[in-house]
């Protein structure tokens, strides 16, 4: 572990990351959408769930996995929300 990645956190931090749909970089609202609701309807990986849920025992993997879906996630929709409550907005639509 420690050669690869450095920390048994930065292993975690690469494999929530892998597991996560990345939803940056979609430029048009209707690609967006579509996108998004596909994933919602699909569902994250279980073994994503498992580690967001494992995770709220301990602060750093919390931290990480709160920086993780915040990046990859929340404010891409945030983004394509665009109102100025859009983050509490994305972070809601999330939690569902």
């Amino acid at each position: 572990v420690v050669r690869y990645f450095g920390t048994k956190a930065a292993l975690f931090e690469v494999a929530l990351t892998e597991s996560i749909p990345d939803l940056r970089g979609v430029e048009r609202p209707d690609d967006f959408g579509t996108r998004f609701a596909a994933e919602l309807l699909g569902g994250f990986d279980i073994p994503a769930q498992s580690m967001i849920l494992l995770a709220v025992g301990n602060a750093e993997a919390r931290e990480i996995c709160v920086r993780v879906l915040r990046a990859r996630v929340i404010a891409p929709l945030a983004e394509q929300i665009g109102t100025p409550d859009a983050e509490i907005r994305a972070t809601r639509l999330v939690m569902i």
